[in-house]
Parts: structure tokens; sequence; C-alpha cells
């Protein structure tokens, strides 16, 4: 499974990261430009959490997606993002950026793919050493 995931992916799975990796960056554009009367929070986390865990999961996808990438150069994507979005709510009614918001998020982004760059560098660990014993 984890081959399938992490190693050399199929086309159909590559589409669906890439989908998918799209679909996040895009709700998070979307959730961070509402304006404030339309702004439903989840009740069970807090604000800081709630762009912890959004930036997260967006990080883990788009990491997966496009996991040639350096991963510097996907956690640099997302803290200019995450720049962009705090400060666009500058224009947005209701919204006002927050400094702890940006880290928040920023934060969520380096755990999302740190987490994704640790799976891929365990998975291709494991068959080196897998391969050794073959030997």
């Amino acid at each position: 499974m984890a081959n399938i995931l992490l190693g050399d992916h199929g086309s159909g799975l590559r589409r669906l990261l890439m989908a998918c990796a799209t679909c996040c960056i895009v709700a998070l554009v979307v959730l961070s430009w509402i304006p404030g009367q339309y702004l439903v929070r989840t009740g069970v986390l807090s604000g800081f959490e709630e762009h912890f865990l959004a930036y997260a999961l967006s990080g883990i996808m788009v990491a997966a997606a496009i996991r040639k990438a350096s991963p510097v150069w996907v956690v640099a994507f997302f803290v200019l993002l995450a720049a962009m979005l705090e400060l666009g709510q500058n224009f947005v009614p209701g919204r006002h950026p927050a400094i702890e918001d940006f880290f928040a998020s920023t934060a969520g982004a380096l755990a999302g793919v740190a987490l994704v760059w640790l799976a891929i560098l365990l998975v291709n660990w494991k068959e080196r050493r897998d391969l050794g014993k073959r030997s």
C-alpha cells in the first residue's frame, strides 16, 4: 500500500492527488476570503486549531501530489499563500488579518509537508534495507 501512495504511482492516482491538492488550495482561498457574516466555525476547534488543521491537510495533499518537488519549496509556497490570504482579509467585510493565524497556518503546512516527507524517507529506507537483505 505504501508503494502505491508514495512510490511511482500511476497516472490515475496522480490525477486524483492533484485534483485533491487543487481543491484544498481553492478551499483555503475561499474560506479565508469569505465575508465574516457567512463564516461558520466548527465550534469544536479554536481558530488557531482550524488554521493548523486546514493547512496541515493541504500540505499533506500538495506534498503527496507533487512529491518530486523539494519540501522547502512546498512549505515556502504555503508561507506565501498564508501571508497573502491573511493580508487579503483587510479587504473582506467582517474579517481582519491576524499574525497568530498566519503562524498557525504556517505551522500546519510545515507539519503536513514534513509528515509526507518523513513517510517517503521511511518507505525508501525500508525498501533499500529489504533489497540489502536479499543480496
